[in-house]
């Protein structure tokens, strides 16, 4: 239940903020569970920035990779 609370909690959070997490796949592997637990936030919301779960197959965790597009600004 206590669980539940935070997750409810931190998506309160995100959506306040406009913030988006881009990790859609589970992050730990355990041998009777997986869960999604590492995050990468941003406030920028595309569905062509999400962050890739990659299996290092030595821990328990998994690796998120995001690429970030970003414009280069005039005068920079």
């Amino acid at each position: 239940m206590q669980d539940s609370r935070r997750l409810l909690d931190v998506q309160e959070l995100l959506s306040l903020h406009n913030l988006v997490n881009t990790v859609r796949s589970p992050t730990r592997v355990k041998k009777n569970t997986v869960s999604l637990i590492d995050v990468v936030i941003t406030n920028k919301d595309s569905t062509s920035d999400r962050a890739t779960v990659m299996d290092q197959g030595y821990l328990d965790h998994k690796a998120q990779v995001l690429r970030i597009s970003v414009k280069k600004m005039e005068g920079y």
